[in-house]
């Protein structure tokens, strides 16, 4: 009896041993097998973040804007004090300009007011279209209003106001365009003219290309 008692106490520890190492083999194996899987998903999340690519967004190209200008002055007529303003600034609304390096600009406006005393004698908004008559229609669409000034050669002893316009392309405007005068009475009338040579010192030249009409 002691030894068949002994015979299946060993017998039975045996198998118990055996079904511990099985499950515990087994429990071995799943881990393993997880952390597999894991690593196979991080892989594949890795290689998904380095195929993946993204479209860049189109910058649009950026209008230019020549300088705004605000003037406020006095001049001398015949002894008599006057002032004028003008404002010269950039136009969204106006047609751009492409200038020679292939930069586009904004085309600009003056706003210019003359007035004795408290008395408003003249005001007009000017852009390059008021000088069509002078300037050739196919210079001025690839030109641009570019300056304004009181004309400073006809500042003095002169029985109009003289204002210096400049149509020009808007990086060249000492070498390639138009000085215009504009002539304005005591009582407000309006006359436009291109300047002489002797009254500026770099005249403009006529921006002209071959081959086009």
């Amino acid at each position: 009896m002691s030894l068949y008692f002994t015979y299946f106490v060993k017998k039975f520890n045996t198998e118990n041993k055996m079904r511990t190492n099985s499950i515990l083999f087994s429990s071995i194996a799943l881990l393993l097998l997880l952390q597999l899987s894991s690593c196979s998903c991080e892989d594949t999340k890795k290689d998904n973040i380095e195929e993946t690519t993204w479209d860049v967004p189109e910058v649009p190209d950026t209008i230019v804007d020549l300088p705004r200008k605000e003037v406020h002055d006095t001049v001398s007529l015949n002894q008599t004090l006057y002032h004028y303003e003008y404002d010269f600034h950039p136009v969204d609304s106006l047609p751009t300009v492409m200038s020679f390096s292939g930069l586009e600009y904004h085309d600009n406006e003056v706003d210019l007011t003359i007035r004795n005393d408290s008395s408003k004698i003249f005001r007009k908004k000017f852009t390059k279209s008021t000088f069509k008559e002078i300037v050739p229609s196919k210079d001025l669409k690839k030109m641009s209003l570019t300056n304004f000034n009181y004309f400073s050669a006809k500042r003095e002893g002169q029985s109009k106001f003289h204002f210096l316009a400049t149509i020009s392309d808007p990086e060249e405007s000492d070498e390639y365009g138009y000085f215009i005068d504009v002539q304005i009475s005591k009582s407000g009338d309006l006359h436009i003219e291109k300047a002489q040579e002797q009254d500026i010192t770099t005249m403009p030249l006529n921006y002209e290309e071959e081959g086009e009409e």
